[in-house]
């Protein structure tokens, strides 16, 4: 259907002044391609190649002397961001599009014009940093503002988008970060985000997207904005567009909005499993209250979804029925021999990382993490501190499981 609604100079129009479609269309073709591991018609190369043209037209020359050079045009953007401006939702989306266009474009064989587009999107994002250094006299913030002529405001919301989906920003990116923390302290009404531009109510998707962010950064407080969200739901599960604070019913657009309902799947699944790069990240949203006593009889039923082609190289990781926890006697020695591998991104006072062994003795690329008391009450191998390398292998035996050197924590917690 998407093609059909193409113009002849490659723009996906919704309706005019909305100029994230383009990078929305293509990076939705890329993540189709890399979930179900199929690869798209042929026919469809002409229209990606036309869309990512239609970006690098459309956005603002370079050599502007003002802090929207390089930018997309102003525009009405996401909608319940204000005023035509020239929003940094644009642009992201924009980035992340012409990102999509070069894998398309690579998978397709057409090296050339992979080449060009991620040129171009290395490009858009250099202008995107200088907008953002120029426009900071202007906020006096270290967040990311909704455009290079807004202080902070709600409208900063859009600018997450950066993290989440897209992920052009790594998880601990302060500036991202710092925008979360504006919103959640000056934004938020009764434990959701409230959008006081349009919308003028509680919004649960949005209010979801800043928890992806909370979660990607491990900060538990994702799991406070799911509550409320939870709480928020009608009683047949649906979301209004818009929440009114005092009546918790619809004050505004969809009595039943399907990017909530979106949202709301998304994060689900986001606990469980989500990607970094090239990594599947395993169970890192699992509170300690979904956790029973016995570890052991917890059932994930991921195993199709784990085991579709994923990241830049198309690699294919078969986890589930490779994985195996790594138990341990009360000496604190290991008890199965495995080969480990080295967990990075354990956070300090956050969940524990398990060690996650493959039964025919190679290493995968998984990090699962649970809470230390679950951990430990079930005879489970688990980290207490942060960034922990560990020997490749365990031979065979009783060897003695050592703290590593330089690390406080014994790696068998006391509870």
């Amino acid at each position: 259907a998407f093609p059909s609604r193409q113009t002849l100079a490659g723009f996906f129009k919704s309706q005019e002044g909305e100029w994230d479609s383009n990078g929305e269309v293509l990076w939705l073709l890329r993540r189709y391609t890399e979930l179900t591991g199929r690869p798209l018609k042929h026919d469809w190369h002409r229209a990606i190649v036309r869309a990512g043209e239609w970006i690098l037209f459309k956005r603002q020359s370079d050599g502007i002397h003002a802090p929207h050079a390089g930018l997309m045009p102003a525009g009405f953007s996401a909608e319940h961001l204000g005023n035509n401006d020239y929003y940094y939702w644009d642009d992201f989306w924009s980035v992340a599009g012409l990102n999509a266009a070069a894998h398309l474009c690579a998978a397709a064989g057409d090296v050339r014009t992979s080449a060009h587009f991620r040129h171009g999107a290395d490009l858009f994002m250099q202008a995107i940093e200088r907008s953002l250094e120029a426009s900071q006299t202007i906020r006096r913030h270290p967040g990311l503002p909704a455009s290079p002529y807004r202080r902070m405001d709600a409208g900063a919301v859009g600018s997450i988008v950066a993290g989440y989906p897209l992920r052009l920003y790594p998880p601990d990116e302060p500036r991202l970060l710092a925008t979360v923390d504006y919103l959640m302290n000056h934004c938020f009404v009764k434990g959701a985000f409230f959008q006081d531009m349009v919308h003028s109510g509680i919004n649960a998707y949005l209010t979801l997207q800043i928890a992806q962010v909370l979660l990607r950064a491990g900060d538990p407080r994702f799991f406070d904005l799911m509550r409320t969200v939870a709480d928020l739901a009608s009683p047949t599960g649906q979301w209004p567009e818009a929440i009114h604070p005092q009546t918790g019913g619809g004050c505004m657009g969809d009595g039943q909005h399907v990017w909530a309902a979106a949202e709301w799947v998304l994060m689900i699944r986001s606990l469980f499993v989500r990607e970094e790069g090239d990594r599947l990240i395993l169970a890192s949203g699992i509170p300690a209250e979904w956790l029973e006593h016995d570890v052991s009889g917890v059932c994930v039923g991921l195993d199709g979804e784990l085991r579709q082609r994923h990241g830049e190289h198309g690699r294919v990781v078969n986890v589930l029925p490779d994985l195996a926890l790594v138990a341990h006697h009360a000496d604190h020695r290991v008890g199965d021999s495995g080969v480990l591998r080295r967990l990075a991104l354990v956070r300090p006072a956050a969940h524990l990382a398990i060690l996650a062994a493959h039964r025919r003795g190679r290493p995968v690329s998984a990090q699962v993490r649970f809470l230390a008391c679950v951990l430990a009450r079930n005879n489970l191998v688990g980290f207490a501190g942060a960034a922990i390398e560990v020997e490749n292998e365990l031979e065979a035996g009783s060897q003695s499981a050592l703290p590593v050197a330089g690390h406080a924590w014994p790696l068998i917690p006391d509870i």
